[in-house]
């Protein structure tokens, strides 16, 4: 069966890019025709380890560098401005985008958002069902603020498009009652893969960085990954630093991830460290990482830290732990409801730097503790996640929205050229 996976863009190196890259690259090793459809595609900064094995067709290509450049900004902007020209992208060029579809397709997989108006024309011309798959549902939505009138509009627009959706996937439960509230619908929960067999085996690198090199030289070395925005409440992270420095440990703080979409929040975490004292133990290594920079990052850390609040599952925590290393995490994530406390991770409540600063302070000086989170981390995703058992989650939806549930379980054997 061919599967059209389609997304806004292919740029960056952000997880959801990943996810659905891995989606079509698994599906293939299933037996079946996957190709990803976008209207911009950079190849130099997205995965290009992945994507070689993919068929990717664009509407136009870009050269992004390493993400830190003026079209980046312009491209994947989340201001009010910047969503609206993607709004207005999206439409305008959604005829063309739909067109590149070839008759077989017989499921419109979109991730993410701003590219429903192609798949809605697509779908209206080959008579296929759509299985959206809803990574991250309206961030003011999930606050349960008020709408401005742009994302009331946009809202009133996006429930247009879910109403001609088939099915729907979300990675965790917070987000399945997002939908549920918003748009009145059931969503299927599924759960991204991890490729632990890479993350667990050892790898070195000479970072260049100075910043690495300044945090390697701390007892007690505390990691963050991500493309950085302030939901990421990396700010709580360095006050719980700084507590935990006042009760004697030599622990250091590396933040990882590009801050190109949001230079004036680094500005206020180095504020933030400047005035806790901190600013000689809280490093940034703001540029997009490579797959195996990543890597030797997760198995250089003491501690992986996951601050996030209003976040669609988290990838990164579990990346951590296939590693080997322990991960404390915040309740706010959605991958916090696969974890055990005091069993696979550690957990605080969002917004909660003192609770934070506890969990710290219990890794740093208990050696037994951190080796018995670092191993039965690892043991639990290894035995949990795969790229594989995602793709067949995804392939059961697919049955489902084509009225062949029954079949699914088979793969390749819904062949329906």
């Amino acid at each position: 069966m061919r599967v059209a996976i389609l997304a806004e863009y292919l740029i960056g190196r952000g997880g959801e890019t990943r996810q659905l890259l891995m989606l079509a690259r698994t599906l293939q090793h299933l037996g079946w025709k996957a190709t990803v459809y976008t209207y911009l595609y950079a190849p130099d900064s997205c995965f290009p380890e992945i994507c070689k094995d993919l068929e990717i067709v664009s509407l136009k290509r870009v050269q992004a560098g390493n993400g830190e450049s003026r079209p980046s900004r312009v491209l994947l902007g989340a201001g009010v401005r910047d969503k609206l020209t993607r709004l207005a992208r999206a439409f305008l060029w959604r005829s063309r985008l739909s067109q590149l579809l070839p008759a077989n397709v017989r499921i419109l997989n979109p991730h993410g958002l701003f590219v429903e108006p192609a798949v809605v024309l697509a779908a209206r011309r080959l008579r296929v069902p759509i299985v959206w798959m809803c990574n991250d549902p309206l961030t003011r939505f999930q606050r349960h603020e008020e709408p401005t009138p742009v994302s009331a509009l946009y809202l009133r627009y996006h429930r247009r498009f879910v109403s001609k959706v088939a099915e729907i996937a979300v990675l965790d439960q917070q987000s399945a009652q997002i939908v549920a509230r918003l748009y009145g619908r059931s969503a299927a929960i599924v759960r991204s893969g991890v490729e632990w067999q890479k993350l667990a085996t050892p790898l070195a690198i000479d970072f260049a960085d100075d910043a690495v090199r300044r945090w390697l030289d701390g007892r007690f070395r505390c990691l963050s990954l991500g493309v950085a925005y302030p939901h990421r409440r990396f700010e709580d992270a360095i006050r719980a630093v700084a507590q935990v420095r006042a009760h004697g440990v030599d622990i250091s703080y590396l933040i990882a991830g590009t801050f190109v979409y949001a230079p004036q929040y680094k500005r206020m975490l180095q504020e933030v460290a400047k005035q806790l004292g901190v600013a000689d133990h809280i490093h940034f290594l703001d540029r997009l990482l490579d797959e195996r920079e990543l890597i030797a990052l997760y198995q250089l850390a003491s501690v992986f830290v996951f601050p996030n609040e209003r976040q669609t599952w988290g990838l990164g925590p579990l990346e951590a732990m296939a590693a080997g290393t322990p991960a404390v995490v915040s309740t706010g994530a959605g991958v916090a409801e696969v974890l055990t406390e005091d069993e696979t991770a550690l957990l605080f409540p969002p917004r909660a730097p003192g609770e934070l600063a506890r969990q710290l302070r219990k890794v740093a000086e208990d050696d037994m503790l951190r080796l018995r989170l670092a191993r039965a981390g690892q043991r639990f995703v290894q035995m949990t996640f795969s790229w594989e058992k995602y793709a067949r989650q995804m392939i059961d939806i697919f049955g489902r929205a084509l009225g062949a549930s029954d079949r699914t379980a088979h793969g390749p054997s819904l062949t329906l050229d």
